[in-house]
């Protein structure tokens, strides 16, 4: 499993509350949490962040930079993951666990 992977599953494998005293580092940088719950964690780092969905197969991620409003990552990740977890129980090959493709899904709605 790669180290960022990692990462994130230890997040939601943990302690909430050790992960927003710890935070995260995902992709070469640092992240303080600032939620961290059975089915969320969202880090910010500056004015990037990331934003990470646990759905019943996989976890979502998204990114956002500099200039694009975090609430508006949060808002699309946390839909897309209501969305997809009811789609996976009936088709469970349907949804691919690609945070690229995510990430740049999320990029054209900032």
């Amino acid at each position: 499993m790669p180290h960022d992977v990692r990462t994130l599953v230890n997040g939601f494998a943990k302690n909430p509350l050790q992960t927003r005293r710890e935070g995260l580092y995902f992709k070469e940088k640092d992240y303080k949490c600032i939620r961290a719950d059975d089915y969320s964690l969202y880090a910010k780092n500056e004015n990037t962040g990331v934003v990470v969905v646990k759905t019943h197969l996989y976890l979502l991620v998204a990114t956002y930079t500099e200039g694009m409003y975090p609430s508006v990552c949060v808002e699309a990740t946390e839909k897309l993951g209501k969305f997809v977890s009811p789609c996976l129980s009936l088709f469970p090959m349907a949804v691919r666990s690609d945070c690229q493709s995510l990430r740049a899904n999320t990029n054209h709605g900032g």
